[in-house]
């Protein structure tokens, strides 16, 4: 019971706060018990578990391996050499586990240099940020960038959620809505709320938002639907996480 509750405060807070915290799973020892590679962004770099959390490591920057900030806000693990971090300077991704990363930035192409969010979805990487949304098939050689002015109706990006084929972005103007990869977006408002993170759970959709967590019904179907209007829950509402 004490594990359900740890795993679910984790959960929780990762929804509510937005922090930049991925997992993957590792092979069953001999006990049966799982061990995890957990990684995490932290203020001193990435911090990195190898054993569900019991000991650490943190992959700093140096003057050497490329990476011009430490303070990191969100990470994406591809493989176990792969990856992408997001700092207040831009994107950083490195294909050799830390020993050398590469920069991208405004300068690059990317819509600004505050990453919020990291997403790959097949070979498209999503990239939440202070200025919009930027988004490359290409392996970050090339950015497309969505924002207020160009009918995205957001510039702070703050997670992106794939289901089915349907894309969900929180933003600092709400939920935004895209059925046809991106090209356009239908806006949800919530109460004027910044929406900090969205998450799916069987036929319901849960934001975390600035005034609290609000949720709606949701289907799942080839058109995917959102059903009625969000609804605020109070804190015995968190219970349908479990």
């Amino acid at each position: 019971i004490m594990k359900t509750k740890i795993i679910f405060s984790i959960l929780l807070i990762t929804l509510l706060a937005g922090c930049g915290l991925t997992s993957k799973d590792t092979k069953q020892s001999s006990n049966n018990s799982v061990k995890m590679k957990v990684y995490c962004a932290s203020g001193k770099g990435v911090a990195y578990s190898a054993d569900s959390g019991v000991t650490w490591q943190h992959l700093t920057k140096t003057k050497a391996n490329g990476l011009t900030e430490e303070r990191l806000t969100s990470v994406y693990v591809v493989d176990d050499n792969n990856y992408y971090v997001g700092t207040l300077r831009g994107l950083a991704q490195t294909t050799n586990n830390a020993t050398s990363w590469t920069m991208y930035t405004a300068d690059s192409g990317l819509g600004g240099n505050e990453i919020r969010c990291i997403q790959k979805l097949g070979s498209t990487l999503y990239v939440g940020t202070n200025g919009g949304l930027s988004i490359s098939t290409d392996n970050a050689t090339t950015w497309v960038n969505l924002n207020a002015k160009d009918g995205f109706q957001a510039n702070g990006v703050n997670n992106i959620l794939q289901n089915g084929s349907m894309l969900l972005a929180a933003t600092d103007a709400g939920l935004l809505v895209s059925t046809d990869n991106a090209k356009t977006w239908k806006r949800y408002e919530v109460s004027g709320d910044v929406v900090n993170n969205v998450f799916i759970k069987k036929d319901k959709l849960y934001l975390s938002t600035n005034k609290g967590l609000y949720t709606a019904g949701f289907v799942s179907t080839a058109n995917n639907m959102l059903t009625g209007f969000f609804e605020k829950l109070e804190s015995d509402g968190y219970a349908d996480f479990l």
